[in-house]
């Protein structure tokens, strides 16, 4: 893989804009769809918090490691999780779809179980080291999540193994550091914007992050597809 130079280009936003409105009841279905996870995971915290009160009335330090409760709150947790992970990066795959020129499909959002336990992977290593950071000092960390801010699709898209995507999204990043950091921060913020609105605005602000995150992965690395997002009025292939 050669080195990229990237550049960043804030009209990144406004095509990843576009490409939402061109077919914006899709997304929000397949969000509806990936956000199941989301719930499943939450709804982990039930039996962890009934295995909390359990280890204060019986007088548990650390709480009771044996109890069935903790162990079914772990495997619902991770089962969310994993249904998130798989969705998510099939968000990716439609995202791809769309920019080649294609109507946007709900097998789409299951056509990445090959990036799956790659995808996993380089999540678990990411979220190991921004802990790490977070836990030595807080700039570490933050610094640590915007270096790997392409990690994803560099997984998904680029098909790239957990090293090598570390080391892709490392050098995109520094190519025009700061001002891709700037970049990531603020597609975070949007995709993450909805939850101001009841939670029920992340239906929009999530594949507006991904379709993002898409074009610029494009865009920075040279890859195909190489038609410009801002062409809302092309004909799609089916």
């Amino acid at each position: 893989m050669s080195q990229p130079y990237a550049r960043t280009d804030w009209n990144w936003i406004s095509r990843g804009w576009n490409l939402f409105l061109e077919q914006w009841p899709m997304w929000l279905l397949s969000t509806l769809i990936m956000m199941i996870g989301m719930i499943v995971s939450l709804a982990s915290f039930v039996p962890f918090w009934f295995w909390f009160m359990e280890a204060v009335r019986e007088g548990y330090p650390f709480g009771n490691w044996l109890s069935p409760l903790l162990w079914v709150g772990l495997a619902i947790f991770l089962l969310g999780t994993g249904i998130s992970a798989f969705l998510y990066a099939g968000m990716y795959k439609s995202a791809e779809r769309q920019l080649l020129g294609h109507k946007i499909r709900l097998d789409d959002l299951f056509s990445a179980s090959d990036r799956f336990l790659p995808l996993v992977a380089v999540q678990s290593v990411v979220y190991a080291l921004v802990l790490i950071g977070v836990c030595l000092c807080l700039l570490p960390g933050i610094a640590v999540a915007g270096l790997m801010f392409f990690t994803t699709p560099a997984v998904v898209l680029g098909k790239r193994g957990v090293q090598e995507s570390i080391k892709e999204s490392y050098q995109i990043m520094v190519s025009d550091f700061p001002s891709l950091i700037l970049f990531g921060v603020v597609t975070n913020l949007i995709a993450g914007a909805g939850a101001q609105v009841c939670y029920v605005g992340l239906l929009a602000s999530i594949p507006l992050g991904v379709l993002i995150t898409t074009v610029a992965y494009y865009d920075c690395t040279g890859q195909a597809p190489t038609n410009r997002a801002d062409q809302t009025l092309r004909t799609f292939q089916d």
